[in-house]
């Protein structure tokens, strides 16, 4: 899926007045408030509208940013409300029980960025499995989510590593809602895992060289996964460690990217606690960023404590936070 003109073949180009915005934004954010009055007076004279989003978005910044939160976009009211309007294309309601293909749900196992996943069996004439199904949230259904979605299933298909939940299976269900079947792992976060058995340094540092082992698998295979975190790591009773959830995952030089640059104004995804100062800022992200979350999870192991704290703050603040 992409945004091209289906008739040109081109990209559509990027919004001059977006543009706009968002680079006066830029410059204004860094500046002291009489400094900050100054430049808008200067470039926006003649255009009191265009003033008038720069300092909504000033004055976002500035709040309390409860969304900067995970799932808080999922919670929100504006989806809320959207999903109230279209009943029919939520997938936040319990379906339990449903057959989608050869899969029957069993019950939720948890909510993602992007969708629900359940525990699912598979029964058919030659076998039986469990997987765990993710199905996508509709109302998350607009053409950027929609190629990550697909890109998720393409990205799992290309590994095959012991660390990496397998894909199993994909399609659509009769309500037009797409779904992946990975493999079910059964077992504890990773966080959890090592303190409910008080590990020692040793052990834990030898789990977290199987995580950057598989790390560097899927890097060998140019996919930056951008949100390493103890509850995206999953130990099993026998130990194993399996590195989950490649929703938000990105493959370097990929021609199928977004084709419109992305401005500090646009949706970021990315767990705040979590995240690198790239993500933060809205720059690139590249190998370097998931080895950054390495760091902040081997600190998380060996202090007991999150090595960077986004609270609830203002998306400002947490710029700062992690970025200087």
């Amino acid at each position: 899926m992409n945004d091209r003109d289906p008739r040109s073949g081109e990209a559509p180009p990027p919004d001059p007045r977006l543009l706009r915005i968002d680079a006066l934004f830029e410059q204004a954010l860094d500046l002291e408030p009489a400094a900050r009055t100054a430049l808008l007076d200067r470039e926006t004279t003649d255009d009191p509208s265009l003033r008038a989003e720069v300092e909504a978005l000033l004055e976002l910044a500035a709040s309390e940013a409860p969304q900067l939160q995970p799932d808080a976009v999922r919670e929100g009211p504006l989806l809320r409300a959207w999903a109230d309007a279209h009943p029919q294309a939520s997938a936040d309601e319990d379906v339990s029980g449903r057959q989608l293909g050869q899969w029957q749900l069993l019950q939720p196992l948890g909510h993602g960025g992007m969708g629900t996943v359940y525990l699912a069996r598979r029964a058919d004439a030659e076998f039986q499995q469990l997987g765990a199904l993710k199905r996508l949230h509709m109302t998350l259904g607009s053409r950027e989510f929609l190629h990550r979605f697909a890109q998720e299933r393409q990205i799992l298909a290309s590994l095959n590593h012991p660390g990496i939940a397998r894909l199993l299976d994909g399609g659509r269900d009769e309500d037009g809602h797409p779904f992946l079947v990975m493999e079910y792992v059964e077992g504890e976060p990773l966080d959890r895992y090592c303190d409910t058995r008080r590990l020692d340094i040793g052990r834990r540092l030898d789990l977290f060289v199987r995580i950057c082992e598989t790390v560097a698998h899927a890097h060998r295979h140019l996919i930056v996964h951008r949100d390493i975190k103890p509850s995206n790591i999953v130990v099993t009773r026998d130990g194993e460690v399996k590195l989950l959830d490649f929703g938000i995952a990105k493959v370097l030089g990929d021609a199928d990217a977004p084709l419109q640059p992305m401005t500090r104004t646009a949706m970021r995804m990315f767990t705040p606690e979590y995240a690198a100062p790239e993500q933060v800022a809205g720059g690139t992200a590249t190998t370097a960023t998931d080895v950054y979350q390495l760091g902040l999870l081997l600190y998380e192991l060996l202090c007991g404590q999150r090595a960077q704290d986004a609270g609830s703050g203002s998306a400002a603040a947490l710029e700062r936070a992690v970025c200087e």
